[in-house]
């Protein structure tokens, strides 16, 4: 039924807990797991007096992109460790747009991923990721709950 899953991971925990369902998904039906982490530059750059602002930028995208890939390394061997093929992709776009084009360029089976549980004014200010990608993606999507009953009261 699946052999391909994507899941999205943005460094939070929160995120993180979509991992335990995506393995429990990989071990049943012996699916490769993609791990995805996306980074959006950001629109406006005020450089340092002695950088430019496209040295700058070269700088922190070096600097995050080495930080992403040790994260997505350690959770790839956790899970090859856990017996489940995995690789991971670090993608320099926006969550949702990162999200939907790799599920369609890897044609991925299922994206299991976690929604932040924002309501109200920070859902209109930021956006839901989950709700952006529901509306867009092609192949099934499992959310999880980012918090609990209990966290959000």
């Amino acid at each position: 039924m699946y052999s391909r899953i994507l899941v999205p991971l943005d460094g939070s925990e929160l995120s993180e807990r979509a991992v335990p369902h995506a393995l429990d998904l990989a071990r049943k039906y012996g699916a490769e797991l993609t791990l995805l982490r996306s980074t959006a530059l950001p629109d406006r750059v005020y450089a340092l007096p002695d950088l430019t602002a496209a040295a700058y930028m070269e700088r922190y995208r070096e600097s995050e992109q080495e930080t992403i890939r040790k994260y997505l390394e350690d959770w790839k061997q956790r899970l090859e460790a856990e017996g489940v093929t995995c690789r991971s992709i670090h993608r320099l776009d926006d969550a949702a747009n990162a999200i939907v084009d790799q599920a369609e360029s890897d044609e991925v089976d299922l994206v299991v991923m976690c929604t932040h549980g924002r309501g109200g004014f920070d859902r209109w200010v930021h956006g839901s990721v989950a709700s952006k990608v529901m509306r867009r993606i092609l192949c099934p999507l499992l959310l999880i709950r980012g918090q609990s009953k209990r966290e959000v009261s």
